[in-house]
């Protein structure tokens, strides 16, 4: 095979690939979507949503992954057996552990939550320090 036949062939590999306008717009309108029905859950207090939230997956801009939010330990086991790693999961109860840190910063937040992902750990305690320590 020449290095021109090699070269068709990966250029009609990339115009599969590459999306097009149709794709973007049907990508807004999913994403649009989501965003709506997820809407209810967002602006509920942690133990509301521990009782009453959905699984909400979440991307933010500092992070190559996805992130999970949800109601409780059920929920975990379920994206677990979907192969969703532990680390990427926070619960309700996490979240309001998470939370309790009277001094998290930006830097701190993107800290934990990569220590969590890399990790594929969970939070199971979050202890202040006292003031005179």
């Amino acid at each position: 095979m020449s290095y021109l036949e090699l070269a068709k062939q990966a250029e009609a590999k990339l115009r599969v690939t590459q999306p097009t306008y149709e794709t973007n717009e049907l990508t807004k309108e999913r994403t649009a979507r989501h965003v709506a029905e997820a809407l209810p859950f967002l602006g509920m207090p942690l133990d509301m949503f521990a009782r009453e939230g959905a699984l909400l997956e979440v991307r933010v801009p500092w992070l190559d992954v996805t992130l999970w939010m949800v109601p409780a330990a059920r929920d975990v086991s379920r994206l677990m057996a979907e192969g969703v790693r532990r680390g990427r999961i926070w619960t309700a109860a996490e979240l309001m552990q998470f939370m309790s840190i009277a001094d998290r910063t930006p830097e701190g937040v993107k800290t934990i939550t990569h220590a969590k992902v890399e990790l594929d750990a969970e939070i199971s305690d979050v202890r202040v320090r006292d003031a005179d320590q």
